[in-house]
């Protein structure tokens, strides 16, 4: 039996993906300019070029946003000491 190559993303997901890499790349930005608790998420959306309704369809609430960084930044440095 021969295993089948998982199947690439639909469009669709990579649209998602696409708009929830713009919100995270915007925040970083300002985040970075502004600071975390300086930054709203309309100013998000607005350097992603996204309607708000849709920052709250890939993030509950700005707190979860800044939680997805932590965690990537924690899984880039887990990968780093494993090297």
């Amino acid at each position: 039996m021969s295993a089948t190559p998982a199947a690439a993303p639909g469009r669709r997901e990579r649209r998602r993906r696409e708009v929830h890499e713009r919100i995270v790349d915007a925040a970083v930005a300002l985040f970075e300019r502004q600071g975390f608790a300086a930054t709203t998420t309309l100013e998000i959306t607005e350097a992603a070029d996204v309607a708000e309704k849709t920052f709250y369809n890939h993030f509950p609430t700005k707190q979860h946003l800044i939680q997805e960084l932590a965690e990537a930044s924690l899984a880039e440095v887990r990968e780093l000491l494993r090297e």
